[in-house]
């Protein structure tokens, strides 16, 4: 008896699969799970996006998607034994956190020595480049 209704369950919950999906098209790749779920004593259809942009898509094309799925459902004749009174759409996004390498300080052989032309024609610029010439020439004698 109680295997019977857990047959029924999976049942169920795959033809609310079939017709959420059917109905969804596109979107159906961004599908996490379907749902039939009680809330306040109402069996509810709840599907699970694994993106914002699903959800957004959803809530876009609402209600092209539910008439698509009132079509379906009357097509497929499921009112019989599969009924639900709403449809709701939430997300279950996690990011994953990629693994940040600590980037080493870097160490080099050769150091500036201050020795190079200046060859800047601009004399502001030129003046900027004297004073970071003179800063690395002082740093290597300190």
């Amino acid at each position: 008896m109680q295997e019977s209704n857990i047959f029924l369950e999976i049942k169920k919950r795959q033809a609310l699969e079939d017709l959420v999906f059917s109905a969804l098209d596109n979107l159906k790749i961004l599908v996490k799970r379907v749902d039939l779920r009680e809330i306040n004593q109402r069996k509810v259809c709840v599907i699970v996006f694994n993106h914002q942009v699903g959800l957004n898509e959803f809530k876009y094309k609402e209600e092209q998607i539910l008439n698509k799925m009132r079509i379906l459902y009357k097509e497929r004749n499921l009112k019989d034994w599969l009924s639900f009174s709403k449809v709701l759409a939430e997300v279950s996004f996690k990011p994953t956190l990629k693994e940040t390498k600590k980037q080493e300080k870097q160490t080099y052989k050769e150091r500036a020595t201050g020795n190079f032309e200046i060859k800047c024609k601009n004399t502001e610029l030129a003046e900027y480049f004297k004073r970071i010439q003179n800063i690395i020439k002082e740093h290597n004698n300190g």
